[in-house]
């Protein structure tokens, strides 16, 4: 039976594995300037889709979130919700030393996107429904070139991002959700398990 079981979990492995990535180098940086709403711990959200299947991004927050309510006059957002057929592929924090704020890391991506983008917020936490004022911007969209690897999404003193602040208020209510990939292998895995213990 457990070595059925054995047998069971690495298939289910290896088709949830990509069968090929394509390495991302994410490298921002900005000064220490009083006027940007972003503090070391900020949180940086990479966001990919693919060109005809999801929507050409917009700036502002309700064209990256849906509402699911409203908080002292103002929209209040889920922070992991995306436009149409776009993914949030990878999720990362600000870090500071003496002279900037800055995001260095890389990270792999399935090759089914072309085009990736940037949103960051001024908050260091996004608690499950916790009302918090914390969207501050977005970078303009890379496209990921078809032959090129690896790809590198640079930005200096943020030249591309829209400082959502200057046009209103933002709030946001996080709601999680567990991946769907994730469900559909703890699903598989269970009745795998329930197979075999029916057989024994």
């Amino acid at each position: 039976m457990i070595k059925h079981l054995l047998i069971t979990l690495l298939i289910l492995q290896i088709l949830i594995l990509p069968v090929s990535a394509l390495i991302v180098t994410i490298d921002l940086a900005w000064g220490l300037y009083p006027d940007y709403n972003v503090q070391e711990g900020s949180i940086v959200q990479i966001v990919a889709y693919r060109t005809g299947q999801g929507s050409n991004l917009q700036p502002g927050a309700d064209n990256n979130f849906d509402v699911t309510g409203e908080y002292l006059n103002e929209s209040v957002f889920d922070a992991y919700t995306t436009p149409n057929n776009h993914n949030i592929v990878y999720e990362t924090t600000v870090n500071a030393n003496l002279n900037r704020y800055f995001v260095l890391e890389q990270f792999e991506l399935l090759e089914n996107y072309n085009r990736i983008y940037v949103r960051i917020f001024d908050a260091t936490s996004l608690s499950d429904n916790e009302v918090t004022l914390s969207y501050w911007g977005l970078t303009t969209v890379n496209n990921i070139p078809q032959n090129g690897r690896p790809v590198t999404i640079y930005y200096n003193n943020f030249s591309g991002v829209t400082n959502q602040n200057y046009f209103g208020t933002p709030y946001f209510e996080v709601i999680p959700e567990v991946p769907t990939g994730n469900l559909i292998a703890i699903c598989l895995i269970l009745f795998v398990i329930t197979r075999i213990c029916k057989h024994k």
